[in-house]
């Protein structure tokens, strides 16, 4: 077993690290075949488990190929501790991309200097607009 020739360099942190990945791959899967467990009344089927290719729940197998692959590769080298730090990098990614649109939006910012004719044309758009609401009611 390729552990047990490299147990000398596994110090209490090595073991600690794996037994964090061994949690993350367990709340993974626990949740992955929760959502997947289908429902059943008096042997009819009510709901036959949710899609796991779709949504959220696509995350949790990235979570766990990752997992595997850092517990594969740290076996070679502690080195390899250091590519799970790539989940908690793709997550503040994502966030970034939600919050970005909320933090910078052009609306809240300085009004952009428009020429004569584009000032003129949004304003006849706008009265147009206006027209067409007062219309309909």
């Amino acid at each position: 077993m390729l552990w047990v020739a490299k147990r000398s360099s596994a110090d209490w942190t090595t073991w600690a690290a794996f037994a964090g990945t061994m949690l993350v791959q367990g709340i993974c899967y626990i949740s992955i075949v929760a959502v997947a467990k289908p429902v059943y009344d008096n042997g009819v089927l009510l709901d036959g488990g949710a899609d796991l290719a779709k949504g959220s729940i696509s995350y949790y197998f990235d979570l766990l190929y990752v997992t595997g692959f850092v517990q594969i590769l740290a076996s070679f080298t502690v080195y390899g501790w250091y590519l799970y730090a790539v989940v908690p990098a793709y997550a503040g990614f994502k966030l970034f991309q939600f919050a970005k649109p909320l933090l910078w939006d052009k609306a809240s910012g300085a009004e952009v200097e428009v020429d004569e004719a584009t000032r003129k044309k949004l304003e006849r758009t706008q009265q147009r607009a206006e027209r067409r609401r007062v219309k309909r009611f």
